[in-house]
């Protein structure tokens, strides 16, 4: 089997150098509502909730700010809705249980098809075999790149499997470097074949 040229899903959620992705509902544009935001680096990831307690974020809010003052955004949200709604939780810090999840080891598995012997889509599983909300990603093997322009900022990643009732569409990042990606392969180390 020839090695596939671009990054797999496990070489994108598990890189040493900091990435950012943000999952959309809907489509690719300005008013585009981020669910959520997921932070790799070291090859780990931290999940924020980009919603909740008065807080909504849409790509176009991004044009002109960096990746890293969006997670300083994230971190102040949480301090603010602590003030306006620390009623509901014991500490700021079990506020933020809620809304981060961080230095998360993400799982990978390979889903075949009937025969067994080819990949059509993959899961990344965010929290696994922890007790809160596990995040999984599905993404289809084939047509699922997406692209599109928000103001200056070219936004590229993938779409996901639909789910029944599951808004969450588009897992996009603004990175130069990346362009595009392959699924995991049946013998891709540390990846699981379902």
């Amino acid at each position: 089997m020839e090695q596939a040229s671009n990054p797999t899903l496990s070489e994108l959620f598990t890189g040493e150098e900091r990435r950012v992705w943000y999952a959309v509902f809907d489509d690719i544009g300005k008013d585009s509502e981020i669910y959520s935001m997921y932070v790799v680096e070291n090859g780990m990831v931290t999940s924020y909730s980009m919603t909740g307690h008065g807080v909504a974020y849409v790509l176009g809010n991004l044009s002109g700010h960096t990746d890293d003052a969006m997670i300083e955004a994230a971190e102040g949200d949480i301090q603010e809705s602590y003030e306006k709604h620390g009623e509901l939780y014991s500490s700021i810090e079990e506020m933020r249980s809620y809304r981060v999840d961080d230095d998360q080891t993400p799982q990978f598995t390979v889903n075949t098809d009937q025969t067994g012997n080819n990949v059509i889509s993959e899961t990344v599983s965010l929290a696994p075999g922890d007790e809160s909300y596990t995040v999984t990603l599905e993404i289809a093997a084939e047509g699922s790149e997406v692209s599109g322009q928000v103001y200056e900022d070219m936004w590229k990643g993938f779409e996901m499997i639909p789910e029944h009732q599951y808004r969450m569409r588009y897992v996009v990042t603004r990175d130069p470097s990346y362009s595009s990606f392959s699924l995991d392969g049946l013998n891709s180390p540390g990846v699981m074949v379902n």
